[in-house]
């Protein structure tokens, strides 16, 4: 009897064991995972922290609610890196809401404190995330809501930083300061050295905007701090020291940080800042710098193509194995039979309507394209009808009446000036709109074109112009690309304030790509009269363009012919 009593006990003894130890593994393998995600620069192994992640959400839906809006903010944070920001935002929502619908009946003051936790987590994510997308008073309240429930003075700490860096974003250096003084504040409290340089150089910078010389002092202490921990921020300390120099116009020293920020790149290998201290030494006149601003470019385009592809289809497989399970479960009851011989029935009809609906798309689909065709000639007529008209009537009675009145000793030369600008602006739009023959040799009219905007400020490369069959390209096309490019390049001239310009041509499976890269200050996407007359240009000749731009980090808009 002793020995069956033992043997018993033996047996819950390893039970209880093993369970521990498939507890920790589930522990261990979720802190690896969220570790992945927030060493951000790994963009590789990011969907395999997703594709963890999304399992352990689903998994602890139901049991451990806390447990997957803990997934739920790490899940945000990589659609968000991926650039997927609509799902990032979902995901975020989703979290806060599973949250607000757990009971608060006699909940004790820890689990309290986790769930604020957790809430600052989705709050900072969705504050981060509405800043990427311009939306700044959106970003403001969800860090003033990190603040109001932070249990931690690191989630204080990272809400004040993140309203100082936004508002060095905006220009708004004063209030910058006063947000960034107290992150810096409550570092030192935390005697975390990694977030104290963190708000030290970013407090350093807008000190230095504002012509304090302390900031100086603090942006040096900030990058010895993140030499002695080899922070993987870094750069922006080298980039914040080589703009504070240009600034000062000390030319030498600013091209002294820009080169070790550029070093300090490639020892981390991390493109995005590869490409921005490509385009400061560029701009400080290291022009031989300029073919690996291209390739980084171009490889920067690529890598986010594979990731936003690779992370579509670890959705989409997640998303199937989720049904799959599903169906499996209702294999075990006898109705499936019954359930699949109507939904089969059903197939076929939608099917036969579908392959209806798909015919009578096509016939649409043919007849508006060649209304299209048709509209966008009459307007290309148009144009150069205009064209014409300004050109032999405006502009030749305007120069003839100039010519009158130079002749009259008593006319005021303020008159003959505002006429002559009058008349250099009617010449413009008549040369902007006026007939051109894209038949022959569009290459050299396209280059013609692209060598017409560049200056001494201003630098433009183009890269495979010449590997693209012009000729297999149709003359409505051609024209329509022409013009596109005409448009870009004027409102970079107008308002970009762009030193750098890049137009990367690809030919692929009898489509044409053009990719349109400035360093200007940037736009908010509102898509007034401007982007909408390159969108309309390109909708009605069949063809697609795609705009990026943030604040301070450039313009690039996408064309595909």
């Amino acid at each position: 009897m002793k020995t069956k009593n033992f043997s018993f006990l033996f047996l819950i003894i390893i039970l209880l064991h093993s369970y521990i130890l498939v507890s920790q593994e589930k522990k261990d393998s979720l802190q690896h995972y969220v570790e992945l995600v927030k060493k951000s620069k790994d963009f590789s192994k990011l969907t395999n922290a997703f594709i963890y992640l999304k399992k352990d959400k689903e998994f602890n839906l139901l049991n451990n609610t806390t447990r997957s809006v803990y997934d739920l903010i790490y899940i945000s944070r990589v659609q968000r890196l991926l650039g997927i920001y609509y799902d990032s935002e979902t995901s975020a929502i989703i979290g806060l809401k599973l949250l607000d619908d757990m009971p608060n009946s006699s909940i004790k003051s820890p689990e309290l404190k986790y769930r604020n936790i957790l809430r600052t987590g989705l709050l900072n994510e969705l504050g981060i995330l509405k800043r990427k997308l311009k939306s700044y008073n959106e970003s403001f309240k969800y860090y003033d809501q990190v603040l109001e429930f932070s249990e931690t003075k690191t989630d204080s700490l990272t809400a004040y930083n993140n309203i100082g860096v936004t508002y060095n974003f905006l220009h708004k250096y004063g209030l910058a300061k006063i947000e960034l003084e107290k992150a810096y504040s409550l570092g030192i409290i935390i005697k975390d050295t990694i977030k104290i340089s963190l708000a030290l150089d970013n407090l350093g910078y807008a000190k230095s905007m504002l012509n304090d010389d302390e900031g100086l002092a603090n942006m040096k202490e900030a990058l010895l701090l993140r030499k002695k921990t080899n922070d993987s921020e870094i750069y922006n300390s080298y980039k914040h020291l080589s703009e504070y120099f240009n600034k000062k116009k000390n030319y030498k020293k600013s091209l002294f940080y820009g080169r070790k920020g550029y070093n300090i790149t490639n020892d981390y290998n991390l493109l995005p800042d590869k490409r921005d201290a490509l385009t400061n030494l560029i701009q400080l006149g290291e022009n031989k710098f300029a073919a690996e601003y291209l390739e980084v470019v171009e490889k920067m385009d690529s890598i986010r193509f594979a990731n936003e592809n690779q992370y579509a289809s670890a959705k989409y497989n997640l998303e199937d194995e989720h049904k799959k399970t599903k169906l499996a479960e209702l294999e075990t009851s006898k109705q499936m039979i019954v359930v699949a011989n109507e939904r089969s029935k059903r197939i076929i009809y939608q099917a036969i309507g579908f392959m209806l609906f798909i015919g009578s798309f096509f016939l649409f689909y043919i007849l508006r394209i060649r209304h299209k065709k048709e509209k966008l000639k009459t307007r290309f007529d148009t144009e150069q009808s205009i064209s014409k008209k300004l050109h032999d009537e405006v502009a030749n009675d305007v120069y003839s009446m100039m010519s009158r009145l130079q002749n009259d000793p008593n006319t005021k030369k303020e008159i003959i000036d505002n006429l002559e600008v009058v008349y250099l602006k009617t010449r413009d739009i008549s040369k902007t709109n006026a007939s051109l023959n894209v038949s022959e040799n569009f290459e050299a009219l396209l280059k013609d074109l692209i060598a017409s905007y560049k200056t001494t400020d201003v630098k433009i490369f183009t890269r495979n112009i010449s590997q693209v069959s012009w000729d297999a390209v149709s003359d409505l096309k051609k024209e329509t690309l022409y013009r596109v490019i005409q448009e870009l390049m004027t409102n970079m001239k107008k308002h970009s304030q762009a030193t750098i310009i890049t137009l990367q041509f690809q030919e692929k499976n009898n489509k044409v790509s053009i990719t349109y890269v400035d360093n200007g200050i940037g736009c908010e996407l509102n898509h007034g009269n401007g982007l909408r007359n390159t969108e309309n240009r390109m909708e009605m000749a069949s063809c697609r363009i795609t705009f990026e731009s943030e604040i301070n980090k450039g313009f690039q808009a996408k064309l595909l012919i």
